[in-house]
């Protein structure tokens, strides 16, 4: 989820010429928001996470899912995005710098997602004075919550100390897409009721729907209708 926010990132936070006629209550704001050097400084910062960290990172976990790669293996990968954040704290102008720098810029050495959005927070950061220390927060918060959820992989911990043969026996997908959506609710039920009918799970959904309908129709929206 968080990927695809940063995109929208991107695309707002290089989005500022827009025509200020005929526009609502909502749009005003958000063209007010795009004027805001504030508001533009932080859509450049989440952009540039997004860039280096979230756009590379979720591409690779679906690559993984495609090829069954174990979860319990992706130790490398993690602290290949540790190291990277720790990297982009000390030298910000990898992300910064007036060179390409995408080699170096995403934690994988992959091509930018958006290197048109990483082209104009580059020549426009001179409007943001706080740019550089705002990133350096950032990716410094970024680093602490990295840490806090990979410590399961760290050394000395279960996973690390897992041989090849107890990974294989405890496989773990990358992603929980398998169990997202419609789809994903069917195989939920078919593994916790293994003997329930198309008929009886369709029966379940309609009276699950329809109490929740009941319940909304009951509240206080009833004096609206």
């Amino acid at each position: 989820m968080y990927q695809y926010s940063g995109s929208i990132h991107c695309h707002l936070s290089h989005s500022i010429s827009v025509c200020d006629s005929g526009l609502n209550h909502m749009e005003t704001n958000i063209v007010k928001g795009l004027k805001d050097v504030a508001t533009l400084t932080k859509l450049a910062v989440l952009c540039l996470y997004c860039q280096a960290i979230s756009a590379p990172f979720a591409e690779y976990v679906c690559e993984s899912q495609l090829q069954s790669q174990n979860a319990l293996n992706l130790t490398p990968f993690y602290n290949q995005i540790i190291a990277h954040l720790e990297t982009v704290i000390n030298e910000p102008d990898l992300l910064l710098g007036p060179n390409d720098s995408k080699k170096t810029g995403t934690f994988n050495g992959r091509p930018w997602e958006n290197p048109e959005a990483i082209h104009i927070i580059r020549n426009n950061q001179h409007h943001y004075p706080h740019l550089r220390s705002l990133l350096v927060a950032f990716f410094s918060g970024a680093l602490k919550t990295w840490k806090r959820f990979t410590k399961e992989f760290e050394p000395g911990s279960k996973i690390s100390n897992l041989t090849p043969e107890e990974r294989y026996l405890a496989f773990r997908r990358p992603t929980n897409d398998i169990n997202e959506g419609s789809l994903g609710f069917l195989r939920q039920m078919y593994r916790s009721f293994p003997n329930i009918t198309l008929w009886r799970l369709n029966a379940r959904l309609m009276i699950k729907f329809a109490s929740l309908s009941l319940r909304w129709l009951s509240g206080p929206h009833r004096i609206i209708l």
